[in-house]
């Protein structure tokens, strides 16, 4: 499948950013499982000034009963929602923001992207079944994969065995840190994924 050209002519720019523990942990109760603030802080520095694709429950948990406070901390990002579950009653509640699209599958999110005139990244920053979506169904529209490795095992109800040993991405950069810290369980790993 040939990567989807918007509506200037440049092609779309699919990356997907996520943070894994060492037992492939992806989440818990729609949440992150660990509390590392700098990972955040450098998350949010990637994602900056650019559409992020996002499921119903991630998106939920982002804006957590407070939407003007979310859309504030998220002030620079547009919201690409993907949702099969509730989709007539979340387009009615959001149709008044502009800054929040609901789509029902990637048919509708794809046609958007192609009709679309700016050509900013867009981030797919889960959770777990956009992320398998978006991965399986037009991999070859993404990119890079940014992915934090977290280390430590870490109970959760959502994870996911990320294959970047196929022959389809090449190691880019990987990087090794602990600042603020504590190392009893290692550094942090930060690895960008780009597809050949």
């Amino acid at each position: 499948m040939s990567k989807p050209v918007s509506a200037s002519g440049k092609i779309i720019d699919l990356k997907m950013i996520l943070a894994l523990s060492e037992n492939g942990t992806l989440g818990k109760n729609n949440s992150l499982p660990w509390d590392i603030p700098e990972d955040l802080k450098r998350f949010h520095k990637i994602i900056n000034n650019c559409d992020v694709v996002v499921g119903r429950k991630t998106f939920d948990s982002i804006i957590k009963n407070n939407l003007k406070t979310a859309l504030h901390k998220w002030k620079n990002n547009n919201f690409l929602v993907l949702t099969k579950d509730n989709y007539l009653e979340y387009k009615k509640k959001y149709s008044e923001f502009e800054r929040i699209k609901i789509y029902q599958n990637l048919d509708e999110l794809n046609g958007f992207l192609i009709a679309r005139s700016i050509a900013n990244p867009i981030w797919i920053i889960g959770g777990k079944s956009v992320y398998q979506q978006l991965f399986k169904q037009v991999d070859s529209q993404i990119s890079s994969i940014d992915l934090t490795r977290v280390p430590g095992e870490y109970d959760g109800d959502c994870s996911w065995d990320l294959d970047t040993n196929s022959d389809e991405f090449k190691l880019n950069f990987k990087l090794s840190w602990s600042e603020k810290r504590d190392l009893k369980e290692g550094p942090l790993v930060h690895e960008r994924w780009l597809r050949l």
